[in-house]
């Protein structure tokens, strides 16, 4: 019996160890570099703005798992803005990243009212995301389509800017980022 408590503990001094994981990295947050309380506006070719102010901004700090946990560390960013009134617009954007499996998503929801959403998304696999020379993982411009759409069915995402533009279907037009 003493063997058998001796073997559980020298295995769980030698294999029982903390797990940390990492922040979400900073500069992958230019993608959608948003605060809490910021307006974006954007316009169209008639004229028309949608007015959508950033309800919710956030990024995932370091945290730990005890008892040597098998978990994978993850981290995200992302957010959320109001509903624009007159055209009935709202934005959610997230990016997911996982360290242990390497898989990188930035993913973006356009929601029409209460009606539908459209959502456009764009994996990068086999690429650590921690590592400060991958801090532009998704290119200087990427662009997201979506073939089975309700209303929107492409959005232009630029580091450093954020969303710049968006086909609106419904309304037949290009929603542009005023600067």
């Amino acid at each position: 019996m003493k063997k058998l408590i001796g073997i559980i503990l020298i295995a769980c001094l030698t294999g029982c160890k903390d797990t940390h994981c990492p922040a979400f990295p900073p500069s992958l947050s230019d993608y959608f570099p948003y605060s809490k309380g910021e307006e974006l506006r954007f316009e169209n070719e008639d004229g028309d703005t949608l007015l959508l102010v950033v309800t919710n901004s956030w990024a995932s700090d370091a945290y730990s798992f005890e008892w040597n946990c098998k978990c994978s560390c993850g981290a995200n960013a992302g957010f959320e803005t109001s509903l624009d009134e007159s055209f009935l617009v709202s934005i959610k954007g997230s990016i997911e990243l996982s360290n242990d499996t390497k898989v990188s998503i930035i993913s973006c929801s356009i929601y029409d009212g209460i009606i539908s959403s459209d959502d456009f998304f764009f994996r990068v696999n086999d690429i650590n995301p921690f590592i400060e020379e991958n801090n532009i993982l998704f290119g200087d411009i990427l662009l997201l389509e979506n073939n089975e759409y309700f209303r929107y069915n492409n959005l232009l995402i630029a580091k450093t800017k954020g969303i710049v533009e968006f086909w609106d279907y419904k309304n037949n037009c290009l929603w542009k980022k005023i600067e």
